[in-house]
């Protein structure tokens, strides 16, 4: 119970984070341009920051995204946390390429986007939930399930 007291908190603080404004990169686009690339999808996320349920968030180092690229979901993410179920030789599950079996958004204000989509790999059914702030910024949760949830903190920016 602490633990999912302490994951909330952890999601309010990173989401708050995620709300305020930073510093603006070139590549980084319009809030009109988001909403069209989220309707089209057609979005990359860089992910800058990780929050496993259990142990404290972690900077990321390396170049790690989420990408939507019509009906294809393109994971190159980080994992820490529980498996329930793990393939033979482990590996990285949380990098794959596999069909969108879902795909839902909805404007909730003027200023975010919300996202869900499901689609699964050999290895495990993912759903993801993206929050999308009109400054960029975007919170994505991830459930599995094989293994525990995981969060992440990024930023949209044009796609190619």
């Amino acid at each position: 119970m602490k633990q999912r007291i302490y994951f909330m908190l952890m999601m309010v603080v990173s989401l708050s984070t995620a709300c305020s404004t930073g510093t603006k990169f070139t590549d980084e686009p319009s809030w009109p341009e988001i909403r069209q690339q989220l309707e089209n999808r057609q979005f990359t996320i860089t992910i800058r920051e990780m929050i496993p349920m259990q142990g404290a968030s972690q900077q990321v180092t390396s170049e790690y995204s989420l990408r939507v690229k019509g009906d294809t979901v393109m994971s190159h993410l980080p994992y820490f946390g529980r498996a329930y179920s793990a393939p033979y030789g482990g590996g990285n599950v949380f990098s794959f390429e596999a069909p969108l079996l879902s795909y839902s958004l909805e404007m909730q204000k003027a200023d975010l986007v919300k996202i869900s989509f499901r689609t699964r790999t050999p290895n495990d059914t993912f759903i993801f939930y993206v929050d999308v702030f009109n400054n960029g910024k975007a919170s994505v949760r991830v459930s599995a399930t094989n293994r525990q949830g995981i969060s992440y903190l990024g930023e949209i920016r044009k796609t190619d």
